[in-house]
């Protein structure tokens, strides 16, 4: 994942404070690595660090690590960029400083769901509670910051996961029919194909799977014909779309894992 444009002009690489951070996670825990970054004096300092740090600690291995944990690190940057937001006068900054909670706020409930290939770590109800949560947040910054159709399309996706999770299917589905709406936008906007085809874009091929799963786990009787399409359709486009063959498959591994967790043999 990159770093958004909304992080400052690095005075530092916060990749040569990795080692002090985990050695401080792995004896002290959270309240340990946060009073490390809050040490810095420079606010843009405690920002990147913060961002950092909620990637790095979900993507690398340290001693003791845990959903949980990666959770409170990522709650406490997103609390953070808020606390900055709220304090600063500057209007352009302060949209800054909260378009960087509401990226970690999705990243949040993206590494809580229960979707990815390759990644069977245990979730429980409260897990999906957060995640779900931390969606919402995302829709109403998004809507505060006047965000672009995909970023939409992506924090309607996380809140249907989470629903569906829970087993709010009806819910679950409202919201994947929202993902896809602004999937679609965004696809036109970039000038992509919308159609349920071979030819179609990646992000409007998902909502249809998503759609097509969330119908099925609430017994809609045709909804298994409009999945076993979708399949066919991200199968026939990794052929057809080379350029997206990454995207497509993995779009339908994700799907597949879904279904499997989701959707009544």
């Amino acid at each position: 994942m990159s770093q958004p444009d909304a992080l400052p002009e690095k005075k530092f690489d916060p990749e040569d404070k990795w080692d002090e951070m985990k050695a401080i996670m792995e004896a002290d825990g959270r309240n340990g690595l946060l009073a490390f970054i809050m040490g810095f004096e420079d606010s843009r300092d405690q920002r990147q660090l913060l961002f950092f740090a909620h990637v790095a600690f979900n993507q690398r291995d340290w001693e003791g690590k845990d959903l949980d944990k990666i959770t409170e690190i990522t709650q406490s940057g997103i609390d953070e960029m808020l606390r900055q937001s709220e304090a600063e006068e500057d209007l352009e900054k302060k949209d800054r400083f909260k378009n960087l909670g509401n990226i970690m706020s999705y990243n949040l409930s993206a590494n809580l769901a229960d979707c990815w290939p390759g990644d069977d770590v245990p979730r429980d109800e409260r897990h999906f509670q957060i995640g779900l949560s931390a969606a919402i947040d995302c829709i109403r910054w998004r809507e505060e910051l006047k965000g672009e159709p995909s970023h939409f399309s992506m924090a309607w996706w996380a809140k249907g996961m989470h629903e569906l999770s829970l087993g709010r299917k009806e819910a679950s589905l409202q919201s994947f029919e929202e993902a896809q709406k602004f999937a679609i936008q965004a696809a036109k906007i970039e000038g992509h194909e919308t159609s349920i085809n071979a030819q179609g874009h990646w992000s409007v091929l998902l909502s249809e799977g998503y759609i097509a799963i969330a119908k099925c786990a609430s017994g809609t009787p045709q909804a298994r014909g409009m999945l076993k399409g979708c399949y066919m359709a991200l199968e026939e486009g990794c052929k057809l779309q080379p350029e997206q063959a990454d995207d497509l498959g993995f779009c339908l591994e994700q799907l597949q894992k879904v279904e499997g967790k989701y959707v009544p043999a």
